[in-house]
């Protein structure tokens, strides 16, 4: 169930550098920095948005980052995460906090995880890539202009 954070909660952990070798999986190294470890191990990941989240497509658009963190976690302390949360503050005229919650992830979100990142994987060691634009990747992208010449 979401709820927000009460002022005097203790956290496990608060932006927390994390490592997970996935060598044993023909992987690199997964290196993150976890945003919050609630009590019990509960994941949570912040952000803004100017628009309120769409629940039907909130945990689809964040899958592989909240993944992310369950390995990452999952390596780093040597149990399963409780659930995953993403806290979203949303700027409008009268800002609001939207928490959305999930339960721990699975196998089969697991496996796509480590499919996208071996997908990632082959295309660098090829050299090769599509572009995927964003507002948020474009936005520090380094080859914003070889992205919009690529065909």
């Amino acid at each position: 169930m979401p709820r927000v954070i009460s002022l005097d909660e203790k956290p496990e952990a608060v932006d927390v550098s994390m490592e997970a070798d996935l060598s044993h999986h023909g992987l690199p190294k997964l290196i993150g920095i976890i945003d919050l470890v609630r009590k019990g191990g509960r994941i949570v990941d912040f952000k803004t948005s100017s628009t309120t989240p769409n629940p039907e497509k909130v945990e689809h658009l964040h899958e592989t980052q909240l993944s992310s963190y369950a390995v990452l976690y999952r390596d780093a302390v040597g149990k399963k995460e409780s659930g995953l949360e993403l806290h979203h503050l949303v700027k409008l005229k009268t800002p609001k906090l939207v928490v959305s919650s999930f339960p721990p992830m699975t196998e089969s979100q697991k496996t796509r995880l480590f499919r996208i990142m071996e997908s990632y994987q082959e295309g660098v060691e090829r050299r090769d890539w599509i572009p995927s634009p964003s507002p948020m990747t474009c936005a520090c992208c380094e080859y914003f202009n070889e992205c919009r010449k690529w065909s």
